[in-house]
């Protein structure tokens, strides 16, 4: 007797749960799930200059690897610095696809942050090999 208790309650609180959920779908507000076409349209001037340092950062990055340009720190911190930019950077175009203007710009700030950040350390690392030839 206990466990059909026991299974009852568990029902019962599955079934409360169930509505409770269903009613807060049904009573919440509707948001915009896509962005107009105008807005986006507007917004790829942002998208294309940024893709753009992204690709220019890539072609660094590529010729680093390929040349065995790279230290184990250089390449720990490159590694994390793309790796987060490409979150931020997706978020940012599903901030965009969504209309939320604010999080788009917002997300595009943050990877710009992590490009910089990788710039940097390749920066580090060039003038590094730089030293080491001149010595």
């Amino acid at each position: 007797m206990p466990q059909s208790i026991n299974f009852n309650q568990r029902a019962a609180s599955l079934l409360l749960a169930s509505l409770l959920i269903v009613a807060g779908c049904a009573t919440a507000t509707p948001t915009r799930i896509a962005a107009d076409r105008d807005t986006v349209s507007r917004e790829m001037v942002l998208v294309l200059e940024y893709e753009k340092k992204r690709n220019e950062l890539k072609k660094a990055i590529g010729f680093l690897a390929i040349n065995g340009l790279f230290d184990s720190a250089t390449d720990t911190q490159v590694k994390e610095s793309m790796s987060i930019e490409y979150i931020y950077y997706e978020a940012s175009l599903v901030s965009l696809a969504h209309g939320d203007l604010a999080d788009y710009r917002n997300f595009i700030m943050l990877a710009e942050r992590e490009l910089t950040r990788a710039t940097t350390v390749l920066t580090a690392r060039v003038q590094a090999l730089q030293s080491e030839r001149a010595s």
